[in-house]
């Protein structure tokens, strides 16, 4: 068929494009009020899964475009997905945002999704029920924040954010039997951590591994280090941005390479560069300096750390002015450092730089990591409209490293887009997006793109 031919015609050109292969709808006419919350795909780019905030779970056949396979998850809105291959077989991990904050394990078959093995989170970090009434109570919910799988081990984030009245938020990091998913060890060892861990990162050996943690009544927060076996290698303490700030965040805030560099960053322009191992200091880099906009002090969120090229690359986020200040008001002016890339070196020094046209929603690495697939869309809340859809970037080219743009007309998936075919092939997936008037903009799709 025309559909798979061109899907596995991925390969690089003479001139580095980007190409459509093909798009594939998932909701043609609009008929779930459930979009995609999360995606993966695996490296030979032969299934996509799809996770959606209704609790469903679809296993896509890239080559024909067919939804294959179909799970739910009771109450379930999921939140991340990762393909393994554990000897010639595939594996699915999927991660819930549920009242068990589940994940589990699913062979990849002809058609089928058959579930292996499952942990409910819920027995380490607690539970909470969703609110019928409250179309976003599922972020009360216990989830799995993040899945990563390394050195033949799942290391998987569970979380619950506990937004309940005197309810205690608790984070807790397993190591997962791939075969068996019995429970390797835990961080800490002793019980869940009294605090939300939003992010960690690993190196491929999973030896190296680091978390960004930070408690709910103010204070700073911490970047802590672990060894392969769970056990603490350092701790990074960082206060908060003060007299700006009284409390410090974190968000996909972490990022560890293969030469054991840790890159870190807050919710207010700042980010550190670290080598734990070789106990040396961290790195303090300032991304957005804050600037005084008519007495009120203008700042930057964080959209990012991510492996870079040699070093680490930042993502800034949206201009802000601290919530005490401004009650929720929005600045009139953007911070000339919003919505930036910035790539460094392992010892600090820049490398390249370049302006996102809208609020980063993931970041994927083409063959080497010179090439970076950013895809970004509009926040109705905080971000401008400056369009939504995929730009790809030369690490190469230090101040105008944009190499090609691919638009979409509605919305960006949170994590999107995805790489497999190692960076040929590029899946950006597209939500419906309700729009001032109270119509539609775009549609849930996958688009394929040939690098």
């Amino acid at each position: 068929p025309a559909g798979r031919q061109a899907v596995l015609s991925a390969t690089a050109p003479q001139r580095p494009g980007l190409a459509l292969l093909r798009t594939i709808p998932l909701d043609p006419h609009n008929e779930s009020a459930a979009e995609p919350s999360a995606a993966a795909v695996d490296e030979a780019g032969r299934w996509c899964a799809l996770g959606t905030s209704g609790g469903e779970l679809l296993l896509i056949d890239l080559e024909s475009g067919e939804t294959a396979a179909r799970e739910y998850g009771a109450g379930a809105y999921f939140r991340s997905l990762e393909f393994v291959h554990r000897g010639e077989d595939l594996v699915l991990l999927a991660g819930e945002q549920s009242p068990r904050g589940t994940v589990a394990a699913y062979a990849v078959g002809e058609g089928e999704l058959r579930r292996l093995w499952s942990h409910e989170s819920s027995q380490e970090i607690g539970s909470s029920l969703r609110d019928p009434g409250d179309p976003y109570s599922w972020a009360h919910l216990p989830g799995i924040y993040r899945i990563a799988v390394r050195g033949g081990r799942a290391l998987v984030l569970a979380v619950h954010p506990a937004y309940e009245a005197d309810a205690q938020k608790r984070s807790l990091l397993y190591r997962l039997d791939l075969a068996t998913g019995e429970i390797d060890w835990t961080w800490p060892g002793g019980g869940a951590l009294p605090a939300i861990a939003t992010w960690f990162d690993a190196d491929e050996a999973g030896e190296l591994i680091a978390l960004c943690c930070y408690g709910d009544d103010g204070g700073g927060g911490e970047i802590v280090v672990l060894r392969g076996d769970g056990s603490e290698l350092a701790r990074l303490v960082i206060e908060p941005l003060r007299p700006q700030l009284e409390k410090l965040s974190f968000w996909r805030s972490v990022a560890v390479g293969s030469d054991g560099l840790v890159g870190a960053m807050t919710d207010d322009g700042r980010a550190w560069l670290w080598q734990p191992e070789d106990g040396r200091e961290a790195v303090e880099l300032v991304l957005a300096e804050p600037i005084e906009i008519a007495g009120q002090p203008l700042l930057v969120s964080g959209a990012g750390a991510y492996r870079g090229r040699g070093g680490m690359v930042f993502a800034t986020g949206v201009s802000y002015i601290p919530w005490h200040l401004s009650g929720g008001r929005q600045p009139q002016q953007p911070h000339p450092d919003a919505l930036k890339l910035m790539a460094f070196g392992a010892g600090g020094e820049p490398t390249w730089a370049a302006s996102l046209p809208n609020l980063l929603q993931g970041l994927a690495s083409g063959p080497e990591r010179r090439w970076l697939f950013a895809g970004y869309a509009s926040d109705p809340e905080f971000a401008p409209a400056g369009g939504n859809g995929l730009a790809v970037f030369d690490a190469e080219v230090p101040w105008d490293p944009l190499a090609a743009s691919y638009p979409v007309a509605g919305g960006v998936m949170h994590g999107s887009p995805l790489a497999a075919k190692g960076g040929r092939l590029v899946l950006l997936v597209e939500i419906a997006q309700h729009d001032a008037s109270g119509g539609i903009r775009g549609a849930h799709a996958l688009h394929l793109l040939g690098w």
